[in-house]
């Protein structure tokens, strides 16, 4: 059995939580706010609790998925 994840993986302030969402965008990762709306509605001297909200794993290691064309 493997064991559970801690709750909480890191704490960030406002500016490094930003830089978090901007790099998120910058790759594709689908964001519930942009980063605009972030920046204009969070506390810049509040502490910010990163947990896992969701866990991926692959069943083969680090096997690539091929792209098939047509």
């Amino acid at each position: 059995m493997t064991a559970p994840l801690p709750r909480t993986i890191r704490a960030v302030d406002t500016e490094q939580l930003l830089d978090l969402e901007r790099e998120a965008g910058a790759y594709g990762f689908s964001q519930r706010l942009p980063v605009d709306w972030l920046q204009d509605h969070l506390a810049p001297g509040a502490t910010h609790y990163l947990f896992p909200a969701l866990v991926h794993h692959l069943s083969q290691g680090g096997a690539r998925l091929e792209q098939h064309d047509g």
